[in-house]
């Protein structure tokens, strides 16, 4: 069988069942097109379903719901998604819900702290409803190779208002995806 060395670097087609041997690494990018950052390199993530409550206006309550990563790169960033279930014990009431880079009260990666907002309407009682409060942001410069905590907060903006994460211990969750640069 004669062999004919391979001189060019176009190859229409190879068989798959003919390459043998170690492949060489190659690019990703190569192959999808995308450039070097934007890389999904570890998820992380936590449940909670223990209700919490509060009728304190304009504070920023704990939820318990958190959850730690520890980064590859101080160049990474982190990608965060949460969402709670928060029953309101009035109608037309409202809470807010944020993420912090440590405990709450600490850095607000949403500072305008609109990132989950929860209304309700009136049912036909007159009573609260629950509303489930979603959320995503992004940690651009957490700036660590050492473990950080992601905290979801939340508070109350109207007075006359009791709310109550996780409403009959219903299920909470966050999600903390580190990005490579």
């Amino acid at each position: 069988m004669s062999m004919t060395k391979v001189t060019s670097g176009i190859i229409d087609t190879v068989d798959a069942s003919k390459i043998t041997g170690t492949m060489p690494a190659i690019d990703g990018s190569a192959l999808t097109g995308i450039g070097g950052g934007g890389k999904v390199l570890q998820v992380v993530s936590n449940h909670l379903s223990t209700q919490a409550g509060s009728n304190v206006v304009s504070t920023w309550h704990a939820t318990g719901l958190e959850a730690n990563i520890t980064l590859s790169s101080t160049s990474s960033k982190v990608f965060i998604l949460y969402t709670m279930p928060i029953h309101h014990s009035q109608p037309a009431k409202r809470t807010v819900s944020t993420v912090f880079r440590g405990a709450v009260g600490t850095t607000n990666l949403s500072p305008n702290a609109n990132m989950g907002l929860g209304m309700t309407a009136s049912d036909n009682t007159g009573g609260g409803l629950t509303v489930v409060e979603t959320g995503c942001v992004m940690d651009s410069n957490p700036n660590s190779t050492s473990q950080l905590l992601y905290t979801v907060g939340w508070k109350i903006l109207d007075s006359g208002l009791t709310a109550y994460p996780m409403i009959n211990n219903s299920n909470s969750s966050i999600i903390l995806m580190e990005i490579a640069e």
